[in-house]
């Protein structure tokens, strides 16, 4: 379990917000070993109530090879027929190769219109981070506001869905680990 916070402004660029995840996952990985039980465990939380609500998993994959319309990129969004249990109610999988990236979301616990809705601002999303122009003319790179692709009602319906929460934490995960690492010992 890695767990990992961006605070970002909107006015900042997209690849400065990338590059800013990249690097926090990358400090935060020697805290992998801390698993989600020691952490519901040190903040009092029962253990049927969910600590967080969205997984998001990256995996390469050699098999990924070229794709026919990779001169030409698009996104396309399948709906399979499938069932990968999860305790979260959004999982996000993303594999990527050498010459293509896959997602797949997995909604549970949300109505048809509501995960047509979640599937609608990702797939947005996604172009819009994917279609940023790279050329030599295009002097200023693209700022998080200039990715707003999420309507009012959108919006209203994330801060509804994520409303049912327990009790907020005023601190950072990473203070407890020194806290967890007395109490338990040392980990291996």
């Amino acid at each position: 379990m890695l767990i990992c916070r961006l605070n970002f402004a909107a006015d900042e660029k997209v690849d400065d917000v990338i590059k800013k995840a990249h690097d926090q996952v990358l400090e935060d990985l020697v805290f992998q070993h801390c698993s989600l039980a020691d952490i519901q465990h040190a903040l009092n939380i029962p253990s049927r109530q969910a600590l967080f609500n969205t997984i998001v998993s990256f995996h390469r994959n050699e098999e990924m090879g070229a794709d026919e319309d990779a001169v030409n990129p698009t996104v396309e969004i399948t709906e399979l027929d499938s069932e990968h249990p999860t305790e979260y109610d959004l999982a996000l999988n993303i594999g990527y190769g050498t010459e293509e990236v896959v997602l797949s979301l997995t909604c549970r616990s949300l109505s048809r219109s509501e995960k047509e809705s979640v599937t609608s601002l990702l797939r947005s999303n996604v172009i819009a981070l994917t279609t940023q122009d790279m050329s030599a003319e295009s002097k200023t790179p693209k700022r998080l506001s200039d990715l707003d692709k999420c309507s009012s009602p959108d919006l209203y319906k994330l801060w509804e869905w994520n409303k049912t929460a327990f009790e907020t934490v005023d601190g950072l995960v990473h203070d407890i680990f020194p806290w967890l690492q007395h109490e338990i010992g040392q980990m291996p």
